[in-house]
């Protein structure tokens, strides 16, 4: 965690209703301070993370304290986390789910996601959640029942192939297949390729009916990476493809009611993915994964749409071998002949081995007992940001979509129905 001195520290208070009570004083006037660009707060943000089972249990306590982290308790639930470095507290973590903990901080959003990366990497059991589009279309349809169509919402759309070159003879394997931080690193300037970033805030009837017809014409609004859910009065809550959500609302109460809708849409998938691709038997019952169990399971299979031209592909396939990718796997690829290659992988988040085999039209993974569905979520969120944004996905022979969709967690109170 860096060491210099850092704004907008959490004051040492004695229970969980005065920290709240706390961040929800930094909510007021939020919604014209922004408008007027005159806030002088930062906003309150939260980051759903994912804690992966160690003994048979989770624990994101001793996560964070891998991580380098200290963490206070306020009650059994919420803890008060400081770096070691730091007197005062730079976020709160609310364990109430213990495999998605929530962390709540009003550092600045640069600061607060670098730290939030440190803790990823510090720690083998903790990862974010990872919001790939079909899971975005599901919070989408949770807007449109919830909220009249006069109501607005704003959607950011983003693809970016980061391993595409249009001048061969110029560009080189670089530091752009790290992972990015708050804001990616812009390509140099001899290097094209595609990127698209679109942001869109209209009212929720007209986007609801012009999106079926631009996804259509433009394949880069596949790739959905932000959304903002309406807040029950004005302004709203801003959920990203990482993890984050950000309170752009008068309420901080519907802001948490915003990041549980979330969490429970993400656990409810994450769950039937894991159900799907794991195998049944003893083992499953302890989670302990085997060499001897890689062969058995469901497999992932992401399909793309086109396909890659072969230096793009090398360009991929190569990021794999720096241990902090986008991907989050690291391994030494065994070429199989021009466009496919073989990876015994190594997944950074739990150490679990993962086979994989990538070609020009698709990424197949075999996944062994215990693998995290976080892990699902990422490699289909990662692929279709940064390699095709039109992709098809399955786990065995059911579409990634299935897994997702299903009852709907009921919105924020306050909300209106659709016509009212």
């Amino acid at each position: 965690m860096p060491s210099e001195p850092v704004e907008n520290l959490l004051p040492r208070l004695e229970s969980r209703r005065e920290y709240f009570d706390y961040l929800d004083r930094w909510t007021v006037g939020t919604v014209d301070s922004l408008r007027a660009h005159v806030s002088p707060y930062a906003l309150v943000k939260a980051f759903v993370l994912e804690t992966s089972s160690r003994a048979g249990g989770r624990d994101a306590v001793a996560a964070l304290q891998e991580a380098g982290q200290l963490a206070e308790p306020v009650d059994k639930d919420l803890f008060a986390v400081q770096s070691p470095v730091e007197s005062d507290a730079w976020a709160l973590v609310d364990v109430q789910d213990p495999r998605f903990p929530a962390l709540y901080t009003v550092l600045d959003s640069e600061v607060a996601t670098g730290r939030v990366n440190d803790l990823v990497h510090g720690s083998s059991t903790l990862d974010r959640v990872w919001i790939a589009s079909a899971m975005f279309r599901e919070l989408w349809q949770m807007v449109v029942a919830a909220y009249p169509d006069h109501r607005f919402s704003q959607m950011v759309f983003e693809h970016e192939s980061v391993y595409e070159r249009a001048f061969e003879q110029t560009a080189a394997v670089d530091d752009e297949d790290q992972e990015p931080t708050a804001e990616d690193d812009e390509a140099p300037l001899h290097a094209e390729r595609r990127r698209a970033r679109i942001q869109i805030t209209e009212r929720i009837g007209k986007l609801k009916r012009a999106l079926p017809r631009m996804r259509d014409d433009y394949d880069p609004l596949e790739s959905l990476v932000r959304l903002r859910i309406p807040a029950p009065s004005r302004g709203g809550h801003d959920v990203a493809f990482d993890g984050r959500i950000v309170n752009r609302g008068d309420s901080l109460t519907s802001f948490q009611q915003t990041v549980a809708a979330v969490t429970a849409i993400y656990r409810r998938s994450t769950e039937r993915a894991e159900l799907a691709a794991w195998p049944s038997g003893p083992e499953a019952a302890t989670g302990e994964a085997s060499h001897q169990s890689l062969s058995v399971g469901l497999p992932l299979l992401i399909k793309l749409n086109e396909e890659l031209p072969l230096p793009t592909f090398e360009r991929w396939v190569a990021s794999f071998r720096h241990k902090r990718n986008r991907f989050r796997l690291w391994g030494n690829p065994i070429s199989m002949g021009p466009g496919k290659v073989h990876l015994y992988a190594v997944d950074n988040h739990l150490w679990q081995p993962i086979d994989l085999e990538i070609t020009r039209r698709h990424l197949y993974a075999q996944l062994p007992l215990g693998t995290c569905g976080n892990t699902i979520h990422r490699l289909v969120t990662n692929v279709q940001r940064f390699v095709d944004p039109k992709i098809t996905a399955y786990i065995g022979r059911d579409r990634y979509e299935s897994f997702i969709s299903g009852p709907t967690p009921a919105p924020p109170p306050g909300s209106q129905a659709r016509g009212e």
